[in-house]
C-alpha cells in the first residue's frame, strides 16, 4: 500500500490513520455549482506549498495531498552572466539561447527557465506561468486526463488505457470507445481488467448500477461532471466500491472520481473503500442517500470540493483509517454522528464545514476509541443543539483557528470561537434547507489564518487570500466581498 504524508498547515504534521448554493429536492439532480478551482485549472482549486525542485523532476514534499502538490515558487530559473559570459542561475541574468543556461534549464523570453512542457517533468506538470516542474493536482492537468493525486503524478502515457461510458447507450458488448461507448461502468472495468491504468470517462446521464474495483495493483479514474448522477439501490452493498469488503484480503488499488453526484437511493454506503489504498473524491456530491455517504476501514480517504445533504448516515471513518476533508460542506441531519471515527483513525479538516442539525444527543461527532486523532483547522464544526454534541476523549483532537458550538473542542485548541447554538442557523443562508454556504459579515470572518499550503479559493471557486497569515473566514464557503 502506498503511504502519503499530510499536512494542514506548519502546525499540522501527525502521523496515523487518518457548494453548490441553493435549495433543493434530495431525490433531484445535482446541485448547481462549478467546482472550486485555482484560475489556471479547469476542473477545480488547487494549493501550493513552497518545497524547491529542480528542473525536470518532480518536487517532493511533506504536505498533505488536500494542500495541494509542490509548486516551485523561488526560481528553478537561470541565466547567464552578464560579466563572464559563463551560464549561472541568478535571477538578475539575462540569457538569448540555451547555451547561456546551465543545463538542464531552458532559455525561455530571456530567462532560463527548468521546462517548457511536461516532458522534461518526469510524470509531473510543466507550470505555464513558472515554467518550473511540479507535481500534478487536478486531473485536467495531465495528458492522459488522470492524476495521481496522493502522489501528485500523471497517469502515464503509453500505459493508460481509456474507456467511454454512455447510460444512454442499449448494451452491446460495444468496446468502449468514443464512437462506440460502453453502457455501464461496470462494463469498462471488466473489458479493461488487465490496465493497470484506466480512465473511464463518463457522459452525462442517470447510472444505475453499483460499482466494483476488487482486484489488486490497478488505479482507475471514473471522471464525468455534475450531469453524471447515481441513482442505485445497492442494497447491502456501496454505489461505489474500491476493496473486496468484509473480507481480509488488502489490495494496492487506487480509485479516483471527479464530478460525480449520488442522488437518493438506498443501500449500505454511497463510497465505501475497504483494505485498500486511496480512495479520492473531487468535486463529489452525496444527496439525499438512504445509507452511509462514505464508509472507510483500513483505507486513505480524500474529498475536496464535495457536499454532503440529507444523508441517513454521513461519514463513519472505522479502524486504520486516513481521513481527509479539504474545502467540504458537510450538512448532516440523519442519525448517528456527522463525524464517526474508529481506533486508530486519523482525521484532518481544513477549511470544512460540519454541521448537526439533527437534534439528537452526540450528533456532531463520535470518536470510538482512545486512538483516534482529529486536527481541526480553518473549519467550522457546529450544531444548535444545546447540550452534549460530541463524544470523544478530550485527547482525540486539536482544534484551532476554527468556530465550534461547544467548550468540548475547545479544550486543547488555540484561537477558537465558540459560538453558542443558539446563534448556529443565522450564520448561514438557509440553515433549515441546510445550505451552508454562509452570511457576508458573519461571526466565521476572520476566524482562519491562510497558509501557503492552503487552498487557494473556497468550494465555490471564490479566491481566498494568498499571504501567509492573513485572516481569512472559517469554513469551506468564502462570501464574495
Amino acid at each position: 500500500m502506498k503511504t502519503f504524508s499530510l499536512s494542514l498547515g506548519s502546525a499540522l504534521l501527525l502521523a496515523a490513520c487518518f457548494s453548490p448554493t441553493g435549495s433543493g429536492d434530495p431525490t433531484g439532480a445535482a446541485e448547481t455549482a462549478g467546482p472550486g478551482g485555482e484560475p489556471t485549472s479547469a476542473t477545480g482549486e488547487s494549493s501550493d506549498t513552497t518545497a524547491t525542485t529542480t528542473a525536470g523532476t518532480v518536487g517532493t514534499s511533506d504536505a498533505h495531498p488536500t494542500t495541494g502538490p509542490t509548486v516551485t515558487s523561488d526560481a528553478s530559473t537561470g541565466t547567464v552572466s552578464t560579466t563572464s559570459g559563463e551560464p549561472c542561475t541568478e535571477d538578475d541574468c539575462e540569457c538569448t539561447s540555451n547555451s547561456d543556461c546551465e543545463p538542464p534549464l531552458t532559455c525561455e523570453k530571456g530567462q532560463c527557465v527548468g521546462c517548457l512542457d511536461d516532458s522534461a517533468c518526469s510524470g509531473g506538470v510543466c507550470d505555464p506561468v513558472d515554467h518550473v516542474c511540479r507535481k500534478c493536482r487536478e486531473h485536467s492537468e495531465c495528458s492522459e486526463g488522470a492524476c495521481e493525486l496522493d502522489d501528485g503524478v500523471c497517469f502515464p502515457p503509453g500505459l493508460t488505457t481509456r474507456a467511454y461510458v454512455d447510460p444512454n447507450e442499449a448494451c452491446a458488448e460495444q468496446p468502449c470507445t468514443p464512437d462506440l461507448p460502453c453502457c455501464s461502468i461496470g462494463e469498462a472495468l471488466v473489458n479493461n481488467i488487465d490496465s493497470e491504468y484506466l480512465v473511464v470517462q463518463l457522459a452525462p446521464g442517470t447510472y444505475q448500477s453499483v460499482v466494483n474495483l476488487p482486484e489488486d495493483g490497478r488505479k482507475v479514474a471514473l471522471l464525468g461532471n455534475l450531469d453524471t448522477i447515481f441513482t442505485v439501490d445497492s442494497g447491502g452493498n456501496a454505489v461505489v466500491q474500491l476493496g473486496v469488503g468484509g473480507a481480509l484480503t488488502k489490495i494496492d488499488s487506487e480509485l479516483y472520481v471527479a464530478g460525480l453526484v449520488v442522488s437518493s437511493g438506498q443501500g449500505d454506503s454511497a463510497f465505501r473503500c475497504s483494505s485498500a489504498a486511496t480512495l479520492w473524491l473531487d468535486d463529489v456530491q452525496i444527496l439525499g442517500y438512504d445509507g452511509r455517504a462514505v464508509a472507510v476501514t483500513d483505507c486513505d480517504v480524500t474529498l475536496r470540493r464535495s457536499v454532503l445533504r440529507w444523508n441517513t448516515t454521513s461519514i463513519v471513518a472505522d479502524t486504520n483509517t486516513v481521513l481527509a476533508l479539504e474545502n467540504v460542506m458537510l450538512a448532516h441531519t440523519g442519525t448517528g454522528a456527522a463525524l464517526e471515527l474508529g481506533g486508530n483513525c486519523d482525521a484532518r479538516l481544513l477549511y470544512t464545514t460540519i454541521a448537526d442539525s439533527s437534534g439528537h444527543t452526540f450528533g456532531l461527532l463520535a470518536c470510538n476509541d482512545v486512538t483516534t486523532l482529529l486536527t481541526v483547522r480553518n473549519s467550522v464544526v457546529v450544531s444548535d443543539l444545546v447540550g452534549d454534541t460530541v463524544d470523544c476523549f478530550p485527547t482525540s483532537y486539536d482544534v484551532a483557528d476554527s468556530v465550534v458550538s461547544t467548550e468540548q473542542l475547545g479544550v486543547n485548541g488555540d484561537q477558537l470561537l465558540v459560538l453558542d447554538p443558539s446563534a448556529v442557523p443565522s450564520q448561514f443562508v438557509n440553515w433549515a434547507d441546510t445550505n451552508l454556504h454562509v452570511v457576508p459579515g458573519g461571526a466565521f470572518t476572520d476566524r482562519a489564518i491562510w497558509s501557503s499550503t492552503h487552498p487557494r479559493t473556497d468550494i465555490d471557486g471564490d479566491l481566498r487570500p494568498t499571504v501567509d497569515g492573513t485572516v481569512d473566514v472559517a469554513g469551506a464557503d468564502r462570501p464574495a466581498g
